[in-house]
């Protein structure tokens, strides 16, 4: 049966007719043939790469399938599905993995498209089609990037699909999918703009591609490599942390420079986020959204719970197990019938069409994470030099509210490696949570089977969980693959 993949081809060209990125308007169903005319068609192009991620991956479920994964959280009720992500049962058949996954094929289709089909566009001036191709580059290495950290090798589509065609594809190795990362981030580095405007907030920029091969490369263990990277976009002098924490994530502060990359989101209809909602508490008098379903539920076995010093104003603002409800009243979580903290780092009281209506933007790459990477990078090869304390006790001082650049009274010193390396791997884990990094941390540093395998988990973990399973309809419906392509285990 090839009818999922002829439904992926349908919703990629439909999304090619997008007329804006946030603001859908379909033109009419025009086959990638006589569509690519001009700058404006170039552009249509790019604005319908973001739609699936938007919609089908990061509005709710990489979140959701990521952390539950992860130590930092839990899911006991009130879906098996999303339970059996959590005590490491789930199987091929996961709906909410399924979703993931055509969400990122459907994306690398569309850049497919504007890779392809941009090149031959004529009439547009060289470095401006330059710039549109290396969108369409970012985002195919952005996905695939995604996809190679949860499932491992998988298949490497890089012609794009109109019809039947080039439908049967096999797994790649890990290997080969980073390289093809790596060479699309490259052109991205060369050809992305510096900036962008205003209203094109939400497009990669030179930064972005930077920050995503700094993630990369410090997937890879290329610690010279990502100290570089790191190095080359703080030097830029274009990116900084911002004087406030909470700051970052509202609503009322969007376009910011601490952000190199993120997905964009509005209280648009349709175009919103459901992150307020997945991660609250406490239902509809929950103040931080419009409603509070409790999917991604605090674990009380968790570092952030156990350790995380409750005098840091990051925690207080990222983790919750009381607040005052929309009719004023004094809510403890653990007094309800869901009785576990919930996570607070987005927050949007007025997503009021519906539950995945929210404006809050998902963070990719923070300049935070970047100084992060300079300090685990530096340490990994020098030691806890000054260069890595200083890029260490930044994130710190700004976390707990001090002037950034001035000592302070939670700077950390005189660590060995060992000590410093796991200094670095907490800051990941309090500065970055709730933004779908501590379950790739446990994996890349080697500690996801010694952490989980100490929590209260129905289920043991294995290697086998360490990646997900390839969907059970990709494997149907992919003539290059068959049972034995599977991931072990599933």
């Amino acid at each position: 049966m090839k009818t999922n993949y002829i439904l992926l081809i349908i919703i990629s060209l439909l999304y090619v007719s997008c007329n804006e990125a946030l603001e859908e308007e379909v033109i009419d169903f025009r086959s990638t043939g006589n569509f690519y005319q001009n700058e404006d068609d170039a552009v249509a192009a790019a604005n319908a790469m973001y739609r699936p991620l938007q919609i089908n991956v990061y509005r709710r479920w990489y979140s959701t399938l990521t952390e539950l994964r992860s130590d930092h959280a839990k899911h006991e009720f009130p879906n098996p599905a999303l339970t059996s992500v959590d005590i490491y049962t789930m199987d091929a058949a996961n709906s909410q993995n399924a979703e993931m996954w055509t969400g990122y094929y459907s994306s690398i289709n569309l850049a497919n498209i504007v890779v392809q089909r941009v090149a031959e566009i004529s009439e547009i001036p060289d470095g401006r089609r330059n710039e549109i191709v290396a969108e369409g580059r970012f985002v195919r290495a952005f996905s695939y990037f995604e996809l190679v950290r949860l499932y491992g090798g998988v298949p490497l589509r890089l012609d794009y699909t109109e019809g039947l065609d080039n439908i049967a594809t096999p797994r790649a190795t890990v290997d080969e999918v980073y390289e093809s990362i790596l060479a699309d981030l490259q052109f991205a580095r060369s050809n992305l703009p510096i900036t962008v405007s205003d209203s094109e907030q939400g497009r990669p920029t030179r930064g972005s591609a930077l920050g995503l091969l700094a993630q990369v490369y410090l997937t890879l263990g290329d610690f010279e490599q990502a100290k570089t990277i790191a190095q080359e976009i703080i030097n830029t002098g274009m990116y900084s942390l911002l004087p406030n924490y909470e700051s970052v994530f509202s609503i009322d502060n969007e376009g910011h420079n601490e952000y190199l990359f993120s997905i964009k989101y509005s209280n648009l209809r349709n175009y919103g986020s459901g992150l307020p909602a997945w991660f609250a508490n406490g239902g509809s008098n929950n103040p931080y959204g419009s409603a509070a379903f409790r999917v991604i539920q605090g674990d009380d076995e968790a570092e952030i719970w156990t350790d995380w010093d409750e005098n840091d104003p990051r925690r207080q603002y990222a983790l919750y197990e009381t607040f005052i409800g929309d009719n004023g009243q004094f809510v403890n979580l653990r007094e309800t019938n869901s009785p576990f903290y919930a996570f607070g780092k987005y927050r949007d009281p007025i997503g009021s069409q519906g539950s995945t209506n929210h404006a809050t933007d998902y963070p990719i790459v923070r300049y935070a994470e970047i100084l992060l990477i300079l300090a685990e990078a530096e340490n990994e090869i020098n030691g806890p030099t000054p260069l890595a304390y200083d890029a260490l006790n930044r994130v710190r001082r700004r976390g707990y509210g001090f002037p950034i650049i001035s000592p302070s009274s939670v700077d950390l010193s005189s660590l060995s490696q060992e000590e410093f390396r796991n200094a670095v791997f907490d800051e990941r884990s309090h500065e970055l949570v709730s933004e779908g990094k501590r379950w790739f941390d446990l994996l890349r540093t080697g500690q996801a089977i010694p952490i989980l395998s100490s929590k209260n988990r129905t289920s043991g973990i294995s290697e086998n969980d360490l990646v997900f399973p390839i969907p059970q309809d990709e494997i149907d419906n992919n003539a290059a693959l068959d049972q034995s392509d599977q991931n072990p285990g599933y």
